[in-house]
Protein backbone atom coordinates (compact mmCIF):
# COMPACT_ATOMS: atom_id res chain seq x y z
CA UNK A 1 0.00 0.00 0.00
CA UNK A 2 2.78 2.17 0.93
CA UNK A 3 4.74 1.89 -2.32
CA UNK A 4 1.98 2.93 -4.33
CA UNK A 5 2.22 6.33 -2.58
CA UNK A 6 4.16 9.20 -4.46
CA UNK A 7 4.45 12.29 -2.34
CA UNK A 8 1.85 13.91 0.10
CA UNK A 9 1.19 17.91 0.33
CA UNK A 10 0.03 19.39 4.11
CA UNK A 11 -2.25 22.48 3.97
CA UNK A 12 -3.17 24.83 6.66
CA UNK A 13 -6.92 24.52 5.89
CA UNK A 14 -8.64 21.43 4.51
CA UNK A 15 -8.81 20.98 0.34
CA UNK A 16 -11.75 20.98 -1.23
CA UNK A 17 -10.65 19.77 -4.76
CA UNK A 18 -7.66 19.13 -7.18
CA UNK A 19 -6.68 18.71 -10.73
CA UNK A 20 -3.64 18.37 -12.32
CA UNK A 21 -2.44 21.23 -15.08
CA UNK A 22 -0.70 19.63 -17.81
CA UNK A 23 1.70 16.44 -17.47
CA UNK A 24 4.43 18.75 -19.17
CA UNK A 25 4.96 21.34 -16.07
CA UNK A 26 4.26 18.85 -13.05
CA UNK A 27 1.86 21.14 -11.55
CA UNK A 28 -1.13 20.43 -9.26
CA UNK A 29 -3.84 22.98 -8.58
CA UNK A 30 -5.57 22.81 -5.13
CA UNK A 31 -8.76 24.49 -3.64
CA UNK A 32 -9.38 25.40 -0.17
CA UNK A 33 -11.59 25.85 2.42
CA UNK A 34 -9.54 29.07 3.00
CA UNK A 35 -10.56 30.69 -0.40
CA UNK A 36 -7.13 29.96 -1.76
CA UNK A 37 -6.35 27.77 -5.16
CA UNK A 38 -2.29 26.85 -4.37
CA UNK A 39 -0.14 25.48 -7.39
CA UNK A 40 2.46 22.78 -6.02
CA UNK A 41 4.74 20.78 -8.46
CA UNK A 42 5.49 17.56 -8.97
CA UNK A 43 9.00 18.02 -9.77
CA UNK A 44 11.78 16.55 -7.09
CA UNK A 45 9.23 15.34 -4.54
CA UNK A 46 10.84 12.08 -3.47
CA UNK A 47 8.78 9.25 -4.46
CA UNK A 48 7.39 7.16 -1.67
CA UNK A 49 7.50 10.58 0.55
CA UNK A 50 4.54 10.12 3.22
CA UNK A 51 5.81 12.54 5.31
CA UNK A 52 4.07 15.74 5.42
CA UNK A 53 5.39 18.07 3.02
CA UNK A 54 4.25 21.68 4.71
CA UNK A 55 7.94 22.82 4.82
CA UNK A 56 7.64 22.64 0.48
CA UNK A 57 5.70 26.11 0.13
CA UNK A 58 3.74 26.17 -3.32
CA UNK A 59 4.72 27.51 -6.13
CA UNK A 60 2.26 30.14 -6.52
CA UNK A 61 -1.02 30.98 -4.40
CA UNK A 62 -4.25 32.76 -5.82
CA UNK A 63 -6.20 34.47 -2.74
CA UNK A 64 -9.84 34.33 -3.96
CA UNK A 65 -11.46 35.08 -0.37
CA UNK A 66 -12.30 38.56 -0.72
CA UNK A 67 -14.58 38.02 -3.57
CA UNK A 68 -17.43 37.76 -1.61
CA UNK A 69 -19.42 40.10 -2.42
CA UNK A 70 -21.96 39.55 -5.91
CA UNK A 71 -21.54 43.24 -8.44
CA UNK A 72 -24.93 44.16 -6.59
CA UNK A 73 -22.34 44.83 -3.48
CA UNK A 74 -24.25 42.01 -1.34
CA UNK A 75 -22.44 40.18 0.71
CA UNK A 76 -22.90 35.96 -0.35
CA UNK A 77 -21.04 34.29 2.29
CA UNK A 78 -23.44 35.39 5.38
CA UNK A 79 -20.10 34.71 7.94
CA UNK A 80 -19.09 31.68 6.10
CA UNK A 81 -15.64 31.63 4.41
CA UNK A 82 -15.88 32.30 0.80
CA UNK A 83 -14.31 28.42 -0.24
CA UNK A 84 -13.01 27.45 -3.27
CA UNK A 85 -15.21 24.73 -3.98
CA UNK A 86 -13.90 23.29 -7.24
CA UNK A 87 -10.99 24.02 -9.66
CA UNK A 88 -10.17 23.33 -12.88
CA UNK A 89 -7.46 24.03 -16.09
CA UNK A 90 -9.29 26.32 -18.44
CA UNK A 91 -7.96 27.62 -21.66
CA UNK A 92 -5.44 25.06 -23.07
CA UNK A 93 -3.64 24.88 -19.92
CA UNK A 94 -3.29 29.03 -19.32
CA UNK A 95 -5.46 29.59 -16.45
CA UNK A 96 -7.48 27.99 -13.58
CA UNK A 97 -11.31 28.92 -12.95
CA UNK A 98 -12.07 28.26 -9.20
CA UNK A 99 -15.75 27.65 -8.31
CA UNK A 100 -16.65 29.66 -5.49
CA UNK A 101 -19.00 28.81 -2.35
CA UNK A 102 -20.47 32.60 -3.46
CA UNK A 103 -21.70 31.20 -6.89
CA UNK A 104 -18.63 32.58 -8.57
CA UNK A 105 -16.67 31.79 -11.32
CA UNK A 106 -13.01 33.42 -10.72
CA UNK A 107 -10.73 32.82 -13.77
CA UNK A 108 -7.33 33.33 -12.75
CA UNK A 109 -3.91 33.78 -15.21
CA UNK A 110 -1.57 30.55 -14.55
CA UNK A 111 1.53 32.50 -15.59
CA UNK A 112 0.99 36.04 -14.28
CA UNK A 113 -1.44 35.27 -11.07
CA UNK A 114 -3.69 37.68 -12.05
CA UNK A 115 -7.56 37.79 -11.79
CA UNK A 116 -8.88 37.96 -14.93
CA UNK A 117 -12.37 37.98 -14.33
CA UNK A 118 -15.00 36.80 -11.76
CA UNK A 119 -18.31 35.24 -13.57
CA UNK A 120 -21.61 35.02 -11.87
CA UNK A 121 -25.17 33.14 -12.29
CA UNK A 122 -28.80 35.69 -13.40
CA UNK A 123 -29.94 34.84 -9.69
CA UNK A 124 -33.28 35.87 -10.98
CA UNK A 125 -33.73 32.59 -13.60
CA UNK A 126 -33.70 29.64 -11.08
CA UNK A 127 -32.36 30.23 -7.57
CA UNK A 128 -31.19 33.26 -5.42
CA UNK A 129 -27.31 33.40 -6.02
CA UNK A 130 -26.84 31.97 -1.99
CA UNK A 131 -28.01 28.92 -3.04
CA UNK A 132 -26.14 28.89 -5.89
CA UNK A 133 -22.85 27.92 -4.56
CA UNK A 134 -20.68 25.30 -7.08
CA UNK A 135 -19.96 22.06 -6.30
CA UNK A 136 -18.45 21.37 -9.97
CA UNK A 137 -16.57 23.05 -12.69
CA UNK A 138 -15.64 21.47 -15.84
CA UNK A 139 -13.44 22.01 -18.88
CA UNK A 140 -15.17 21.04 -22.33
CA UNK A 141 -11.53 21.24 -23.65
CA UNK A 142 -12.20 17.15 -25.29
CA UNK A 143 -15.57 17.93 -26.22
CA UNK A 144 -14.79 20.71 -28.39
CA UNK A 145 -11.25 20.90 -28.80
CA UNK A 146 -10.35 23.93 -26.97
CA UNK A 147 -10.24 24.91 -23.66
CA UNK A 148 -12.26 28.04 -23.61
CA UNK A 149 -15.71 26.60 -22.73
CA UNK A 150 -16.27 25.71 -19.38
CA UNK A 151 -19.27 23.75 -17.53
CA UNK A 152 -20.68 24.85 -13.86
CA UNK A 153 -22.93 22.79 -11.74
CA UNK A 154 -24.03 23.97 -8.07
CA UNK A 155 -26.13 23.42 -5.45
CA UNK A 156 -29.35 23.75 -6.97
CA UNK A 157 -28.75 21.34 -9.59
CA UNK A 158 -28.21 24.33 -12.16
CA UNK A 159 -25.86 23.16 -15.18
CA UNK A 160 -24.98 26.17 -16.12
CA UNK A 161 -22.16 26.94 -19.58
CA UNK A 162 -19.12 29.87 -19.61
CA UNK A 163 -16.99 31.45 -21.87
CA UNK A 164 -13.59 30.74 -19.96
CA UNK A 165 -11.26 32.80 -22.26
CA UNK A 166 -8.42 34.39 -20.61
CA UNK A 167 -7.16 36.72 -23.40
CA UNK A 168 -10.21 38.39 -24.20
CA UNK A 169 -14.16 39.00 -22.84
CA UNK A 170 -16.63 37.17 -23.74
CA UNK A 171 -19.36 38.42 -25.99
CA UNK A 172 -20.91 35.65 -26.62
CA UNK A 173 -23.45 34.93 -23.84
CA UNK A 174 -27.43 35.37 -23.78
CA UNK A 175 -28.76 38.64 -24.44
CA UNK A 176 -30.05 40.68 -21.05
CA UNK A 177 -28.20 38.15 -18.59
CA UNK A 178 -24.70 37.93 -17.64
CA UNK A 179 -22.39 37.88 -20.68
CA UNK A 180 -20.00 35.40 -19.81
CA UNK A 181 -22.96 32.66 -19.33
CA UNK A 182 -23.96 31.00 -22.95
CA UNK A 183 -26.69 28.92 -21.65
CA UNK A 184 -28.18 27.58 -18.23
CA UNK A 185 -30.45 24.43 -17.73
CA UNK A 186 -32.13 22.79 -14.46
CA UNK A 187 -31.87 18.76 -14.93
CA UNK A 188 -31.67 18.25 -10.80
CA UNK A 189 -33.92 19.18 -7.93
CA UNK A 190 -31.12 19.44 -5.67
CA UNK A 191 -26.91 19.70 -6.01
CA UNK A 192 -25.20 18.54 -8.76
CA UNK A 193 -22.37 15.57 -7.12
CA UNK A 194 -20.29 15.20 -10.21
CA UNK A 195 -19.90 15.53 -14.07
CA UNK A 196 -18.15 14.20 -16.86
CA UNK A 197 -17.78 14.26 -20.71
CA UNK A 198 -19.28 11.29 -22.58
CA UNK A 199 -16.04 10.05 -24.59
CA UNK A 200 -16.61 10.55 -28.58
CA UNK A 201 -20.08 12.31 -27.86
CA UNK A 202 -20.86 16.33 -27.30
CA UNK A 203 -22.51 15.19 -23.74
CA UNK A 204 -22.31 15.41 -20.59
CA UNK A 205 -23.69 13.10 -17.80
CA UNK A 206 -24.66 14.36 -14.63
CA UNK A 207 -25.63 12.79 -11.30
CA UNK A 208 -27.23 14.72 -8.44
CA UNK A 209 -28.15 14.44 -4.73
CA UNK A 210 -32.10 13.85 -5.55
CA UNK A 211 -30.79 10.33 -6.46
CA UNK A 212 -31.09 10.81 -11.01
CA UNK A 213 -28.47 10.71 -12.97
CA UNK A 214 -28.89 12.92 -16.79
CA UNK A 215 -27.68 12.85 -19.78
CA UNK A 216 -27.39 16.39 -21.53
CA UNK A 217 -26.50 17.21 -25.08
CA UNK A 218 -24.60 20.18 -25.62
CA UNK A 219 -24.16 22.18 -29.16
CA UNK A 220 -22.76 25.00 -30.75
CA UNK A 221 -25.24 27.52 -32.50
CA UNK A 222 -25.61 29.31 -35.88
CA UNK A 223 -23.96 32.61 -35.50
CA UNK A 224 -21.78 32.01 -32.24
CA UNK A 225 -22.42 30.39 -28.93
CA UNK A 226 -23.46 27.21 -27.33
CA UNK A 227 -27.17 25.31 -26.09
CA UNK A 228 -27.72 22.54 -24.16
CA UNK A 229 -30.55 20.33 -24.11
CA UNK A 230 -31.77 17.22 -21.95
CA UNK A 231 -31.76 14.06 -23.51
CA UNK A 232 -32.42 11.73 -20.39
CA UNK A 233 -33.33 11.46 -16.85
CA UNK A 234 -33.37 8.67 -14.67
CA UNK A 235 -35.74 8.17 -11.58
CA UNK A 236 -35.51 9.81 -8.53
CA UNK A 237 -34.27 7.38 -5.72
CA UNK A 238 -35.53 8.71 -2.96
CA UNK A 239 -33.35 6.82 -0.47
CA UNK A 240 -29.80 6.98 -2.20
CA UNK A 241 -27.58 9.92 -3.92
CA UNK A 242 -25.75 9.23 -6.56
CA UNK A 243 -22.47 11.30 -5.70
CA UNK A 244 -20.09 9.98 -8.55
CA UNK A 245 -19.87 8.95 -12.25
CA UNK A 246 -18.01 7.97 -15.10
CA UNK A 247 -18.23 5.46 -18.68
CA UNK A 248 -16.56 1.94 -18.90
CA UNK A 249 -17.02 -1.35 -21.52
CA UNK A 250 -16.76 1.21 -24.47
CA UNK A 251 -19.20 3.27 -23.17
CA UNK A 252 -21.78 0.62 -23.01
CA UNK A 253 -21.77 1.08 -19.46
CA UNK A 254 -22.02 3.83 -16.72
CA UNK A 255 -20.82 3.02 -12.98
CA UNK A 256 -22.15 5.48 -10.43
CA UNK A 257 -21.02 5.89 -6.71
CA UNK A 258 -24.18 6.30 -4.07
CA UNK A 259 -24.47 6.78 -0.74
CA UNK A 260 -25.05 3.88 0.77
CA UNK A 261 -22.23 2.00 -1.06
CA UNK A 262 -23.41 0.40 -3.78
CA UNK A 263 -22.26 0.98 -7.32
CA UNK A 264 -25.55 1.54 -9.34
CA UNK A 265 -24.54 0.29 -13.12
CA UNK A 266 -26.71 1.77 -16.07
CA UNK A 267 -26.38 0.31 -19.51
CA UNK A 268 -26.45 2.47 -22.24
CA UNK A 269 -29.79 4.00 -23.68
CA UNK A 270 -31.66 2.38 -20.52
CA UNK A 271 -31.82 5.37 -18.12
CA UNK A 272 -35.09 4.93 -16.03
CA UNK A 273 -33.23 2.67 -14.25
CA UNK A 274 -30.01 0.71 -12.88
CA UNK A 275 -29.19 -2.35 -14.84
CA UNK A 276 -26.96 -3.97 -12.62
CA UNK A 277 -26.01 -2.78 -8.90
CA UNK A 278 -22.59 -4.32 -6.90
CA UNK A 279 -22.75 -3.49 -2.76
CA UNK A 280 -19.68 -4.02 -0.98
CA UNK A 281 -18.64 -0.35 0.06
CA UNK A 282 -19.33 -0.10 3.92
CA UNK A 283 -19.85 3.61 3.03
CA UNK A 284 -20.92 6.54 1.14
CA UNK A 285 -18.74 5.75 -3.00
CA UNK A 286 -18.41 9.63 -3.11
CA UNK A 287 -15.89 9.19 -6.51
CA UNK A 288 -14.92 6.84 -9.38
CA UNK A 289 -12.76 7.10 -11.98
CA UNK A 290 -11.91 4.59 -14.83
CA UNK A 291 -8.61 2.98 -15.10
CA UNK A 292 -9.65 1.40 -18.14
CA UNK A 293 -12.62 -0.29 -20.02
CA UNK A 294 -13.12 -2.25 -17.25
CA UNK A 295 -11.66 -1.25 -14.19
CA UNK A 296 -12.49 1.49 -11.71
CA UNK A 297 -11.21 3.49 -8.75
CA UNK A 298 -13.48 4.11 -5.92
CA UNK A 299 -12.96 6.58 -3.38
CA UNK A 300 -15.26 5.97 0.17
CA UNK A 301 -16.47 7.26 3.17
CA UNK A 302 -14.05 4.79 5.12
CA UNK A 303 -10.94 6.36 3.90
CA UNK A 304 -9.64 3.37 1.32
CA UNK A 305 -9.52 3.56 -2.33
CA UNK A 306 -10.22 0.96 -3.78
CA UNK A 307 -9.27 -1.09 -7.36
CA UNK A 308 -12.62 -2.61 -8.74
CA UNK A 309 -13.77 -4.80 -11.91
CA UNK A 310 -16.86 -4.05 -13.26
CA UNK A 311 -18.52 -7.12 -14.70
CA UNK A 312 -17.87 -9.18 -13.69
CA UNK A 313 -17.81 -7.00 -10.58
CA UNK A 314 -15.37 -7.74 -7.82
CA UNK A 315 -12.49 -6.20 -5.87
CA UNK A 316 -9.43 -6.46 -7.15
CA UNK A 317 -7.11 -4.10 -4.76
CA UNK A 318 -6.57 -1.64 -2.62
CA UNK A 319 -4.40 1.22 -3.70
CA UNK A 320 -4.08 3.44 -0.71
CA UNK A 321 -6.15 5.27 2.22
CA UNK A 322 -6.33 8.56 4.38
CA UNK A 323 -6.26 6.46 7.76
CA UNK A 324 -10.18 7.25 8.95
CA UNK A 325 -10.77 10.25 7.09
CA UNK A 326 -13.56 9.92 4.64
CA UNK A 327 -12.23 10.58 0.86
CA UNK A 328 -14.29 13.41 -1.20
CA UNK A 329 -12.23 13.42 -4.34
CA UNK A 330 -10.18 11.35 -6.66
CA UNK A 331 -8.65 13.02 -10.04
CA UNK A 332 -6.00 11.23 -12.52
CA UNK A 333 -3.95 12.72 -14.82
CA UNK A 334 -4.34 12.78 -18.60
CA UNK A 335 -1.35 10.86 -18.86
CA UNK A 336 -2.17 7.83 -16.23
CA UNK A 337 0.66 8.39 -14.77
CA UNK A 338 -0.81 9.79 -11.12
CA UNK A 339 -3.96 9.67 -9.01
CA UNK A 340 -4.88 12.62 -6.92
CA UNK A 341 -7.11 12.27 -3.57
CA UNK A 342 -8.71 14.94 -1.30
CA UNK A 343 -9.88 13.41 2.19
CA UNK A 344 -11.62 15.82 4.62
CA UNK A 345 -7.74 15.83 6.47
CA UNK A 346 -5.39 18.35 5.59
CA UNK A 347 -4.05 16.19 3.32
CA UNK A 348 -3.71 15.71 -0.32
CA UNK A 349 -2.36 12.63 -1.26
CA UNK A 350 -0.36 11.57 -4.93
CA UNK A 351 -0.14 8.10 -5.80
CA UNK A 352 1.58 6.23 -8.37
CA UNK A 353 -0.88 4.75 -10.93
CA UNK A 354 1.97 2.42 -12.93
CA UNK A 355 0.95 -0.14 -10.26
CA UNK A 356 -2.76 0.18 -11.79
CA UNK A 357 -1.32 0.21 -15.41
CA UNK A 358 1.14 -2.92 -15.15
CA UNK A 359 3.73 -0.22 -16.38
CA UNK A 360 7.13 -0.15 -14.25
CA UNK A 361 9.18 2.56 -15.21
CA UNK A 362 8.84 5.60 -12.72
CA UNK A 363 6.13 8.54 -13.58
CA UNK A 364 8.61 10.92 -13.80
CA UNK A 365 10.42 9.95 -16.81
CA UNK A 366 7.57 10.64 -18.76
CA UNK A 367 8.37 14.45 -17.79
CA UNK A 368 11.20 14.20 -18.96
CA UNK A 369 11.95 12.44 -21.90
CA UNK A 370 15.75 12.63 -21.86
CA UNK A 371 15.94 10.94 -18.81
CA UNK A 372 14.60 7.79 -20.21
CA UNK A 373 16.81 5.13 -20.33
CA UNK A 374 17.47 3.11 -23.48
CA UNK A 375 16.73 -0.72 -23.41
CA UNK A 376 19.31 -3.04 -25.58
CA UNK A 377 17.19 -5.67 -27.99
CA UNK A 378 17.48 -9.05 -26.56
CA UNK A 379 19.32 -11.40 -29.22
CA UNK A 380 18.59 -15.58 -28.94
CA UNK A 381 20.86 -17.74 -28.31
CA UNK A 382 22.58 -18.29 -31.87
CA UNK A 383 24.54 -22.03 -30.77
CA UNK A 384 23.52 -25.37 -30.92
CA UNK A 385 23.02 -26.37 -27.98
CA UNK A 386 19.89 -23.57 -27.32
CA UNK A 387 17.63 -24.52 -30.32
CA UNK A 388 14.69 -26.39 -29.28
CA UNK A 389 14.92 -29.67 -29.12
CA UNK A 390 12.61 -32.01 -31.32
CA UNK A 391 10.31 -33.32 -28.62
CA UNK A 392 9.98 -29.94 -27.04
CA UNK A 393 8.33 -28.88 -30.89
CA UNK A 394 6.14 -31.53 -30.93
CA UNK A 395 5.01 -30.50 -27.84
CA UNK A 396 4.55 -26.87 -27.96
CA UNK A 397 3.10 -27.84 -31.55
CA UNK A 398 0.48 -30.20 -29.56
CA UNK A 399 -0.49 -27.43 -27.22
CA UNK A 400 -1.29 -24.66 -29.97
CA UNK A 401 -3.52 -27.47 -31.60
CA UNK A 402 -5.12 -27.86 -28.04
CA UNK A 403 -6.15 -24.01 -27.94
CA UNK A 404 -8.86 -24.63 -30.74
CA UNK A 405 -10.16 -27.53 -29.13
CA UNK A 406 -13.31 -27.14 -26.86
CA UNK A 407 -10.92 -27.38 -23.60
CA UNK A 408 -9.16 -24.72 -25.08
CA UNK A 409 -12.18 -22.30 -25.58
CA UNK A 410 -12.96 -23.14 -22.09
CA UNK A 411 -9.44 -21.98 -20.37
CA UNK A 412 -9.41 -18.99 -22.55
CA UNK A 413 -13.58 -18.08 -21.67
CA UNK A 414 -11.78 -18.45 -18.11
CA UNK A 415 -8.97 -16.46 -18.66
CA UNK A 416 -11.44 -13.43 -20.16
CA UNK A 417 -13.17 -13.69 -16.96
CA UNK A 418 -10.04 -13.08 -14.50
CA UNK A 419 -8.54 -10.81 -16.97
CA UNK A 420 -7.78 -7.75 -15.09
CA UNK A 421 -6.36 -9.47 -12.00
CA UNK A 422 -2.75 -9.91 -13.11
CA UNK A 423 -2.40 -5.64 -12.98
CA UNK A 424 -2.89 -5.45 -9.53
CA UNK A 425 0.38 -6.43 -7.72
CA UNK A 426 -0.46 -9.23 -5.47
CA UNK A 427 -0.13 -7.26 -1.93
CA UNK A 428 -2.70 -5.10 -3.20
CA UNK A 429 -5.05 -7.97 -3.78
CA UNK A 430 -4.60 -9.29 -0.27
CA UNK A 431 -5.40 -5.79 1.04
CA UNK A 432 -9.01 -5.94 -0.58
CA UNK A 433 -9.29 -9.36 0.69
CA UNK A 434 -8.16 -8.35 3.85
CA UNK A 435 -10.43 -5.18 3.61
CA UNK A 436 -13.56 -7.37 2.57
CA UNK A 437 -12.94 -10.12 5.59
CA UNK A 438 -12.97 -6.94 8.09
CA UNK A 439 -16.08 -5.44 6.91
CA UNK A 440 -18.63 -8.64 6.96
CA UNK A 441 -16.94 -9.21 10.03
CA UNK A 442 -18.12 -6.24 11.37
CA UNK A 443 -21.51 -7.47 10.50
CA UNK A 444 -21.05 -10.51 12.47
Amino acid sequence: MEGALHTTFTFDTDPTDVTFCDPSTGLVACGTMGGKVLLHSLKGTPEGSAQDSAAAPPVKAFDLSGHARASSGTDLSHGVTNAVRAVEVVDSGRGLCAGLHNASLCLVDIETGSLIRCMRPDSSDHAEAKERGVSRVLCLEDMFGSGRVIASGDESGTVALWDARCSERAGGGRPGANSDCFAEIFPHDDYVSDMMIVPGKKSLLTTSGDGTLCLIDVRMKHGGGYAMKLKHRSEEDADDELLSVDVVRSGQKVVCGTTSGALNIYSWGAWNDCSDRFPGHPDSVTSVIAIDEETVLTGSSDGLIRVVGIQPNKFLGVLGEHSEFDIERLVMRKDKAYVASVSHDPKIKIWNSSLLLGDDDDPGDRDEPDKAVAREPETGPSTDAHREAPDARDARDAREASEDSEDGAKRRKRKKRDRGAHKIPKRLQQNAKDATANFFADLM
